[in-house]
């Protein structure tokens, strides 16, 4: 009888997909939290001066990964629910200027008004991948607005739109909508739990923006 309860109790394997994706979800958490702490040295005017150069040079140098797109979804709506304060406040120009060198590709705020107004930013993490976090308030709701390198990355989802001749990935989960398209060599992932209708209005209005 002890031996059939062992076997019985012996808990069940986890799959390999699930052991992944915790894995890199632990690993990215981990990375954002030692940036944060990198930058939080880098207020002091003591240490600006003597680790700026060498903290924009690793990120310079930062590699990306290929990340699967379940990865990246998921990861979106974490970063979407955990609300983290912002290291940049300001209009499309100020965001734009603060962002340079802190990460390796060009972040250009898209300009929705008068859909939505742009708060500010933070360096954030998708997956296995550095990105900058845009966030944005639509009649009281925030939206989010992560720019990211697309480089090896195979989107696919359920549901496929054509807005403004692009492809756009549309999907909904879990209360939320989440929207991954590719413009000029740059990745946009877009997550919100605006109405469904005001959500694709917002993500045509950053599709347009120049």
């Amino acid at each position: 009888m002890k031996r059939s309860l062992r076997l019985a109790l012996r808990p069940p394997e986890l799959p390999e997909t699930l052991r992944d994706f915790v894995r890199e979800s632990l690993n990215g958490e981990l990375r954002e939290a030692q940036r944060a702490s990198r930058w939080q040295r880098l207020r002091r005017p003591m240490l600006l001066s003597l680790s700026g150069f060498a903290l924009v040079a690793a990120l310079l140098a930062a590699t990306f990964y290929p990340s699967r797109p379940e990865v990246v979804m998921e990861s979106m709506i974490i970063k979407h629910q955990r609300n983290l304060p912002l290291e940049i406040t300001g209009g499309p120009e100020v965001v734009r200027s603060w962002f340079d060198g802190k990460v390796p590709f060009a972040v250009p705020p898209p300009r929705v008004e008068p859909i939505a107004s742009l708060r500010g930013g933070r360096i954030s993490q998708l997956g296995d991948r550095e990105a900058a976090y845009l966030q944005y308030e639509q009649r009281g709701q925030r939206i989010s607005v992560f720019v990211f390198d697309p480089s090896g990355l195979r989107l696919q989802s359920p549901r496929r739109a054509v807005i403004h001749n692009r492809e756009v990935f549309i999907q909904g989960t879990r209360g939320y909508h989440i929207a991954v398209f590719q413009d000029r060599d740059l990745g946009y992932a877009i997550a919100g739990s605006v109405d469904e209708p005001e959500f694709i209005q917002f993500v045509s209005a950053i599709m347009r923006s120049p």
